[in-house]
């Protein structure tokens, strides 16, 4: 599969992220933190690898869509009680830096489901510091298939990667802030409803999974047949 090559400002971007990291990790307040955070991710993209097709297809020849058991020695399973906001959690910006009052993670859970398709994006649940379970679909695509399906999103356009995704929900909170301050979107109470988008490499990352959606073409199915009733499916 071919990659588009990086840019001279791609590189450099990266370039000042890998200092700014470098910074940080040595820093005696930010440094563990820092780790912290780094290690969720580690474990985040660790089991978007980890396979599983041989065995939802075990499942499929039986007629079985049960939940398919994480191993121990994967690096999710070995997070307990960790320092770190559930990463597809709202997490407000605080001013102090202290961050202090965050929904942290306290574990993930055992095993997995999926969200079918080619690639198979796992869908696993986060608990956090508050009692609740939080659902995120881990994504790794190596195809050149595209699925929308009940708001879960995962790309596998070939040479697009989950950072469009953030750069596109960075766009709509912005349209948010821009309607907020409009008297007559206020009113109606318009607004985009956004979901977390955590890009981990190219074409992998955690998405906040999204309940109570319709699947797109679910909903074209229902209302043409409202609309045009005698029309031939």
């Amino acid at each position: 599969q071919s990659q588009r090559p990086a840019t001279l400002s791609q590189i450099e971007r990266v370039s000042a992220v890998s200092d700014i990291f470098a910074k940080l990790r040595s820093d005696p307040v930010a440094g563990e933190r820092i780790q912290a955070v780094e290690h969720v991710c580690n474990a985040s993209l660790e089991l978007a690898k980890h396979p599983i097709k041989h065995i939802v297809k075990t499942q499929q020849k039986k007629n079985a869509n049960s939940p398919v058991a994480l191993p121990n020695s994967l690096l999710v399973r070995k997070i307990k009680n960790l320092k770190v906001p559930v990463i597809t959690a709202p997490t407000p910006i605080d001013p102090s830096t202290e961050y202090r009052d965050c929904i942290w993670i306290m574990q993930y859970e055992e095993q997995c489901t999926t969200a079918g398709g080619v690639n198979l994006p796992k869908i696993v649940r986060c608990y956090g510091s508050n009692g609740k379970a939080y659902k995120q679909l881990v994504s790794l695509d190596n195809t050149t298939s595209f699925r929308l399906s009940q708001r879960k999103q995962y790309k596998g356009e070939g040479d697009d990667d989950l950072r469009q995704d953030a750069v596109m929900e960075q766009v709509f909170e912005l349209v948010n802030v821009v309607l907020r301050h409009d008297r007559q979107t206020q009113k109606r109470k318009l607004g985009v409803r956004g979901y977390k988008v955590i890009p981990l490499a190219a074409q992998a990352g955690v998405l906040e999974f999204v309940d109570n959606t319709t699947p797109l073409h679910a909903w074209l199915n229902s209302a043409h047949a409202r609309s045009v009733p005698y029309c031939e499916k």
